[in-house]
Order: C-alpha cells, then structure tokens, then sequence
C-alpha cells in the first residue's frame, strides 16, 4: 500500500507522530506542575504534523483524457497564458501558461504529456515572491526538456519567497507517460509550462486546475 504523501514528508510525518505519541504518554507521568507544559508541547507537535501532512499529501490522479490533450503539470490557479520567446529549449516563440500555487494546494508536479526527458536544469537563484514579474527569470528553478510524439514542450519548476527548493524525481534520457509524478517544489510558488504555437490553448488566467487532470489544451497532429 502506498503512503499518500511526498517522499520528503514521510520522513517529518513519522518523526512528529512519534514526538505526539511520546509526549502523551510522558503527560500521563510527570508532576501535575508540568502537565500543562507537555499537553502544550503535544498539541504543538499534533498542530505542526497536520500541517505537514496537508502540505506534503500525494493523492493518486486518474485522467481518461485522450492522448492528445496536455493536462496541468500542478495544481492551482493560472496566472499567466501568452505567447513569448523561449530559447532554452523550445528555439523560439512559445506558448506559456503559468499555474501560481498556494499553501493548500498539493505540491507534487506531473508530466502534462508523455514524451522523452532530454535533459534538467537546476538553476540557482532569488527568492522574489511568485507574483513578482522577475521572478520567473532570477528565482531559483528547475528546468525539464521533454520531447514527444506531439512535439517538444519544457516545464519550469520556480521557487518563491516561501517555497525556497525545487525537487526532481525524473531522470534524463528515460521516456515517461503522461500524468507521472516529477518532482515538487516545497511551499508551493509557481509552475510553468511552454508549449509549441501549434498546441491549442484551453484555459484562461483565472481558471483552477488540478494536476494530471485538468486539460490544458490540445496537441497538433503534426506536433
């Protein structure tokens, strides 16, 4: 059975469930003077465990969408959809939806199409908030270069004022199906996505999405 959390949480989660444990049953035996203090330091810990595990959860996403829709990468709200040169990888224009992430959403990426890993990217950076129109350029990031049977597209991971460490779980030169689980970027920021001109775009700035999902768009078929 698989555990419903990031594999960074885990870890947090266990340690935290045995600190609540332990202060309970110390509670039950130290001078009545210090109770208030352990139940305090309890409660503290149960407080700081549901919080990591609303933050760290991984629940599993199922999409009967056909093969030639893009589905989002992350959850939460679209801040961004334009056109615009994308160099890196894509050798051009672009199509770029931006997906912002708050706390509450889960924070755990998914590939948005299937298509083979060329190669990642860490780029070390600034903190800026997510909202900041510099942050997408100077924040920490990680870069991921896909390429497919529709075509070629790039996802950005971009760290913000909170979410300070992108994660990568892929590895370069592998082919991945569309909806695995990439990587995340701890305290949520942002999500970008470069498409080709061709791919039709389906949401709007405003829209919710949920990753592996909600369709974002939908592939040329000459890619």
């Amino acid at each position: 059975m698989r555990w419903p959390f990031a594999p960074e949480g885990r870890k947090w989660l266990a340690i935290l469930v045995l600190v609540t444990v332990g202060g309970i049953a110390v509670g039950r035996w130290v001078p009545p003077a210090w109770q208030p203090a352990v139940w305090c330091f309890g409660v503290l810990s149960l407080s700081m465990g549901i919080i990591a595990a609303v933050f760290y959860r991984d629940p599993e996403r199922r999409s009967t969408a056909a093969p030639d829709l893009i589905l989002s990468a992350a959850d939460g709200r679209v801040v961004a959809v334009e056109t615009c040169n994308e160099l890196r990888h894509m050798g051009g224009p672009a199509q770029r939806i931006a997906v912002f992430m708050h706390l509450g959403n889960v924070h755990v990426q998914r590939t948005p199409g299937s298509g083979k890993l060329l190669w990642t990217r860490q780029q070390s950076g600034r903190w800026l908030p997510a909202w900041s129109e510099r942050a997408a350029r100077e924040n920490e990031q990680c870069w991921y270069a896909f390429e497919g049977e529709f075509g070629k597209y790039a996802l950005v991971q971009i760290a913000g004022l909170v979410a300070r460490r992108t994660r990568c779980w892929l590895q370069s030169g592998r082919v991945y199906p569309r909806g695995v689980r990439l990587g995340m970027i701890t305290m949520g920021s942002e999500v970008d996505l470069y498409l080709p001109l061709s791919a039709s775009i389906q949401v709007r700035v405003g829209d919710r999405v949920r990753a592996g999902e909600t369709v974002l768009g939908k592939w040329a078929a000459n890619g």
